[in-house]
């Protein structure tokens, strides 16, 4: 089974924000992902509706569109994969929230596709990910 990497809000949003501080770091990382360092990057039905709200709230509705189009787009081609949340995995990711107090929700949506996908590698600047024995790539 080929390696996956998820891609968190924090990343995309640091990728598409060339003002945000780790902008460079973002483009370094995806260009690494690009070249297949660490797999095939995924999201999830979650990430999705975090990256366009952060978005239409950081930048303007219109940016959220368009973004929202191009995920859609590389889904439809088949460079990223996105994975939804079902019933199981719901109450599993409420486990893990009502237990880790530096992780939100959507975090625990992540951590939850992560382990049951049985993969590791997380592309994010969100620490709160280092408790769970995940590879933060950053």
């Amino acid at each position: 089974m080929k390696t996956l990497i998820l891609l968190d809000t924090s990343f995309l949003f640091s990728y598409l924000s060339s003002t945000d501080p780790n902008h460079s770091k973002a483009l370094e990382i995806m260009n690494e992902i690009d070249e297949g360092k660490y797999g095939k990057p995924f999201i999830t039905d979650y990430i999705f509706d975090e990256i366009v709200t952060l978005l239409m709230i950081r930048k303007n509705k219109e940016y959220a569109i368009q973004v929202g189009v191009t995920l859609f787009n590389l889904i439809k081609e088949n460079s990223l994969a996105l994975y939804k949340i079902d019933e199981k995995k719901f109450q599993t990711a409420w486990d893990c929230f009502t237990k880790y107090k530096a992780l939100s929700f959507t975090d625990c949506t992540s951590f939850t596709i992560l382990r049951s996908l049985n993969e590791k590698y997380i592309a994010s600047f969100d620490r709160g990910f280092d408790q769970l024995g995940l590879i933060r790539v950053s």
